[in-house]
């Protein structure tokens, strides 16, 4: 009996320090711009001492991308500010909602014109890799 309650109370407390909150923080047009992660950091030479949480902050956006008209109705205009002088890798791609690749466009540079007039009205998942370093936005097309 006291190996079972052993075993529930550890399975309760690693569920109970296992979770953390993540909050996500969104531009006005729905995409997210920053994710927040909290972190508890146990410093190595205490054990049940004071435990502080720190903020780690990932950046989404390390560029600044500016999608225009989003809804719309077949042109698509993607904006990349400072953009970097040396690109190894780069491409713009547009998904649908099951993931599968409808349009690739690559050399990505300052003023990115897309058509996508051909796709059917619905949702789609631009994606945007710059130097290995990805980006997502949702667009939607009438």
């Amino acid at each position: 009996m006291k190996k079972i309650l052993a075993i529930l109370l550890l399975c309760l407390s690693a569920g109970a320090f296992g979770q953390h909150t993540i909050n996500y923080h969104y531009n006005k047009a729905g995409q997210r711009i920053e994710r927040v992660v909290p972190t508890i950091v146990i410093p190595p030479d205490t054990t049940n001492q004071d435990v502080s949480t720190d903020i780690f902050k990932e950046e989404v956006n390390a560029l600044k991308f500016t999608i225009y008209p989003t809804p719309t109705e077949g042109m698509l205009t993607v904006n990349v500010d400072d953009l970097p002088q040396t690109i190894m890798t780069s491409r713009i791609s547009i998904y649908n909602l099951s993931g599968v690749l409808l349009l690739e466009q690559k050399n990505v540079k300052r003023t990115n014109p897309i058509d996508i007039t051909n796709l059917p009205t619905g949702m789609y998942v631009l994606v945007i890799i710059i130097n290995h370093n990805t980006t997502s936005f949702k667009i939607l097309k009438k």
